[in-house]
């Protein structure tokens, strides 16, 4: 850079301030870009500050002790927890996002009374939850990059303008096929849509001023779908209209912690304890094991807890289920009267945290039945096992549809024309459905397709591949020297 005495000067150190949020399916995306940015190809160019709360970095300290960022310039800084926020009486993500940002507050102070320092930040990347970022990258004069580890078509509606059929109580309307969604209903939306119609809208204003958006899937597994081109095709329309730079959308998944399917670094990475359902599962014959799993945070109610061990019992199969007990209850006290006896070495019950990316790439797994959170999704399809969708609210519902009738990579607890949020499943339902994704033909097809999308990922991750190409024309752009 030439300044104006006629004299050189080096260009500014490219330094990334990354926001991230707590869960599995969100900070691993973040995880998997600062593995890329401490390899040669970038470590000398960049500096990044990892914010997150106090308990999540030390989890990130571990392995930055361990050397699993090489000599990357990595600062962490903890957010300092706020007294709580009022609740909205609305669902978790608003009152989730409104109190990160208090308690972000005095890191936004610092970094703007900072704000003519050499070493600041050149950009902001930050959980799609925390869209607020976009005004403390504005006063900065720098890129705000919001990345969504959820599915594209959930990145698509962030930006639809409010359509009044989404509060509709009419039967036959809520049937109707969702806007822009051919693959699902109006009633595979949360109930609560006026209050999401409201959340998007908020989204949408920051969303659209955004320099990047970063999603996690391939851009061949949305093919069918054309939420990406729908995505930039809006907002390429808005910034048009509005005369501002059209935000770029990249596709760089899926972001995964599947073998094969994500950057490990060069160090020897610190082996967790090995989880004693291995030891069961290494004695089970291969594609025989149905696993059992509703993320991290999730859970079913006692009434559905019971049908869904009534139709495992039911079906016949092998499984391993991860199951989640309230504080004040007993595995007895939620599960039918001798149930464990009955399914004794058929059935593995397991209440402690389980390396659910291991699980799946076991060869005794032949289907996995889903919540259908995105992570989760992906983390099936990309370790070649079919899904047995059982949603639990949020936007797993329309994921559940996704990947039925998009991927058509597992089968619904639900039919096409029944609504998962007001029609209780059944014990027969389970069985069946069980049944269905484990034996027969249905369950062949489904494996086939389910190696499809596989290959497709893989490819797309490897070098020269959609989302390699993608990730690492957007890490070359935040690593250039700022000027």
């Amino acid at each position: 850079m030439e300044l104006t005495n006629g004299k050189h000067e080096r260009p500014r150190r490219a330094h990334v301030l990354m926001v991230a949020a707590g869960g599995q399916g969100h900070y691993f995306p973040f995880l998997q870009m600062l593995y890329q940015l401490s390899t040669p190809r970038y470590v000398d160019r960049v500096t990044v500050t990892f914010v997150n709360s106090q308990e999540s970095l030390v989890g990130f300290a571990a392995r930055k002790e361990n050397g699993e960022f090489g000599s990357l310039e990595l600062r962490f800084q903890a957010l300092v927890p706020a007294a709580p926020c009022k609740p909205s009486g609305r669902p978790g993500p608003e009152d989730f996002a409104n109190r990160v940002e208090k308690e972000f507050e005095p890191l936004k102070q610092k970094y703007l009374s900072e704000k003519t320092n050499a070493d600041g930040p050149t950009c902001i990347i930050g959980d799609m939850f925390f869209s607020w970022l976009l005004y403390l990258a504005d006063e900065l004069n720098i890129p705000w990059i919001p990345i969504y580890p959820a599915s594209s078509w959930y990145t698509y509606s962030c930006l639809v303008d409010a359509n009044p059929i989404w509060r509709s109580k009419d039967p036959d309307v809520r049937k109707q096929t969702a806007p822009g969604l051919n693959f699902c209903r109006v009633f595979d939306y949360p109930e609560d849509i006026p209050y999401f119609a409201e959340f998007f809208a908020k989204k949408r204003e920051r969303l659209e001023k955004a320099s990047t958006i970063v999603i996690n899937v391939a851009e061949e597994w949305d093919a069918p779908t054309g939420c990406l081109a729908l995505t930039r095709d809006l907002l390429e329309k808005k910034a048009i209209a509005e005369n501002r730079p059209v935000p770029k959308v990249v596709a760089v998944g899926p972001m995964v912690n599947i073998e094969g399917m994500t950057y490990t670094p060069p160090c020897k990475m610190a082996e967790p304890q090995r989880a004693q359902c291995f030891s069961w599962l290494d004695q089970q014959p291969p594609k025989s094991v149905l696993y059992v799993a509703f993320g991290t945070i999730t859970n079913l109610n006692p009434e559905d807890m019971v049908e869904l061990a009534h139709g495992l019992e039911d079906s016949g199969v092998s499984f391993l289920w991860v199951i989640k007990v309230p504080a004040n209850e007993t595995l007895e006290s939620v599960l039918p009267p001798g149930f464990q006896e009955r399914i004794k070495g058929r059935g593995l019950l397991d209440r402690s945290f389980v390396p659910q990316s291991k699980i799946l790439c076991h060869p005794s797994i032949a289907g996995f039945m889903s919540h259908c959170g995105w992570n989760s999704s992906m983390e099936g399809i990309c370790a070649g096992v079919p899904l047995l969708t059982y949603p639990l609210g949020l936007d797993q519902i329309v994921n559940a549809r996704f990947v039925v009738n998009v991927w058509k990579a597992g089968i619904g607890l639900k039919k096409e024309d029944e609504e998962y949020c007001t029609n209780k499943v059944t014990r027969e339902e389970v069985t069946e459905a069980i049944n269905t994704l484990m034996i027969g033909n249905v369950a062949e097809e489904l494996r086939s397709n389910v190696q499809m999308l596989r290959s497709l990922a893989k490819a797309a991750l490897a070098e020269g591949g959609s989302s390699h190409k993608a990730l690492h024309s957007f890490l070359g752009e935040i690593t250039s020297p700022a000027q």
